[in-house]
């Protein structure tokens, strides 16, 4: 199942960045401008840069990821490099304020400007349940952005609640094991602010908690084979 889940969104992902090359992000997304001001450190220029080239074309695939078809509520979207800022990136509407410290320490963190940059296509008008809203971002990062980057472990203190990359890697797990579309059924509900938890039963015909305890059962038993494959002794 580790191999199907890992070449399903493989897949996925170089499917989405062939229509992006083949039409080009502008016709994808109309109208959406994305600057980058990395005037308080002119350092970090280049970053900037680079940023805003990710973003331009990231912004339509994460679109389409979504399966968002309507009209963009942030249609300007500034990247801004702050100089005092603590902690690592936060988003307001269509800005992105990014820690110079956090570029300067971290420079090749590419998905982190990813992750904000859902939020802005998000735009839900309440961030409730917040561990969705930030599952949703990361599942994005690491499963199209970065897949396989990173692995989440999960034991039997974790929770769907726990947000980010835990979250991400539930939503993942339903996605290829359940309902091919409930990325897309969770953001429609979140975007009017209609979200229940029943919409996982609805979606899939199991409760969201039943859900949970099966993809905990089942990727335990994945880390438990992986860490056993680890320490047996390699024929020479």
């Amino acid at each position: 199942m580790r191999r199907i889940l890992a070449l399903s969104l493989t897949v996925g992902l170089f499917g989405l960045l062939w229509i992006a090359a083949a039409t080009g992000a502008d016709e994808a997304v109309p109208g959406v401008s994305i600057t980058a001001d990395a005037s308080e450190v002119p350092g970090l220029a280049s970053w900037a840069e680079a940023a805003q080239k990710r973003c331009e074309l990231w912004h339509p695939l994460i679109t389409r990821i979504l399966g968002y078809e309507g009209e963009h509520k942030h249609r300007e979207i500034k990247i801004v490099v702050k100089k005092e800022m603590k902690g690592i990136a936060a988003t307001s509407g269509g800005t992105i304020n990014v820690s110079a410290s956090y570029v300067e320490r971290h420079p090749n963190d590419d998905g982190m400007i990813v992750h904000e940059l859902v939020h802005v296509v998000q735009a839900y008008p309440r961030p409730e349940p917040v561990w969705l809203t930030e599952g949703l971002a990361d599942y994005i990062r690491y499963w199209h952005y970065e897949p396989g980057q990173r692995n989440f472990r999960i034991t039997g203190r974790s929770s769907y609640r726990d947000s980010y990359g835990t979250t991400a890697r539930f939503l993942a797990w339903v996605q290829v094991t359940k309902d091919e579309k409930i990325i897309q059924k969770l953001d429609a509900a979140m975007r009017k602010g209609e979200y229940r938890r029943e919409l996982f039963q609805e979606a899939t015909g199991t409760p969201l908690d039943e859900l949970w305890a099966e993809f905990v059962a089942a990727t335990q038993r994945k880390q438990a084979e992986a860490a056993a494959e680890r320490s047996s002794p390699k024929e020479p």
